[in-house]
């Protein structure tokens, strides 16, 4: 499995924003404020400053939002709103979550579905 990596990210909506990370591991992606930078856009609740994390296979899709932000497609029907800056580092992010879900649906030895939405 690839090592792991992370990407500066910001996350949550425009008026309780939060700065940090976004680490790829080899079966979920977290999401790690840096508690400064958040604070300095005064955002709120707990959720704001604590770590996120999401499992790579319930990926299905990726979406271009407003501006910088992109969305990550679950399948439950859940969506999260990310920047982490220019068009390649979408795609390498992109690229990065997708190696790690093409090798996680390939050791349980099932096909991988096609993405629903894609950038």
């Amino acid at each position: 499995m690839p090592q792991q990596i992370s990407f500066r990210a910001a996350w949550g909506s425009l008026f309780n924003l939060s700065n940090g990370k976004l680490v790829v591991d080899d079966m979920t992606f977290t999401l790690v404020p840096n508690v400064a930078l958040t604070a300095i856009s005064m955002s709120l609740g707990a959720k704001a400053y604590s770590n996120q994390t999401f499992p790579i296979d319930a990926i299905i899709g990726y979406k271009k939002v407003f501006m910088a932000y992109m969305a990550i497609l679950f399948n439950n029907g859940s969506k999260l709103r990310v920047t982490i800056g220019t068009d390649d580092k979408k795609r390498e992010l992109i690229y990065a979550l997708e190696q790690r879900r093409a090798a996680i649906f390939a050791a349980r030895g099932q096909r991988m579905l096609p993405l629903i939405q894609t950038i």
